[in-house]
């Protein structure tokens, strides 16, 4: 069975030579391109750790709707979930996700890709805060969604108190 893992990048950019994988390198828009130093085959792909929907209803962009605009078109989209669908189903090795932290948009996509081709999805809700809006866009794409948020219950910072 295939492994689907995720990293922050500098633990992934450790990764072995011999070892059968292949990248998924996510980083926010403005950051730069990403090449393992292993050297084994990778996807770059570039886009925020938002949800199109939290921008419109929330204030996150204040009220400059053309810097709302901009965070929109910067989250994951269905182009980038086909683009990562097909390079998946063409590399049969092992995938190693990563992003900047390893915390959301990584796992939002080791959240999908396990439910597709088997794994533990528990894991990843137990380990990080996958982003759902990730999950759910690569989900449609795989034919596995819907997905649902769920409260993280990782590690949780004790100066910051849960809302009721």
């Amino acid at each position: 069975m295939r492994n689907f893992t995720w990293r922050r990048q500098e633990i992934a950019e450790g990764c072995k030579r011999d070892d059968r994988h292949v990248h998924i390198v996510i980083t926010s828009p403005k950051c730069r391109e990403v090449t393992p130093r292993c050297g084994k085959p990778s996807l770059q792909l570039f886009f925020y750790d938002l949800d199109p929907e939290a921008i419109r209803r929330t204030r996150a962009a204040g009220d400059d709707p053309v810097k709302a605009q901009e965070l929109i078109e910067g989250c994951f989209s269905e182009a980038q979930a086909r683009e990562l669908a097909a390079f998946v189903e063409a590399h049969p090795e092992d995938v190693v996700a990563n992003c900047e932290a390893g915390v959301s948009r990584s796992p939002g996509v080791v959240l999908a890709l396990r439910r597709k081709y088997g794994g533990d999805t528990e894991e990843v809700f137990r380990k990080a805060c996958p982003n759902i809006h990730v999950a759910s866009v690569l989900g449609r794409e795989l034919g596995v969604g819907p997905f649902q948020a769920r409260k993280f219950e990782g590690i949780v910072d004790p100066f910051v108190k849960d809302e009721p």
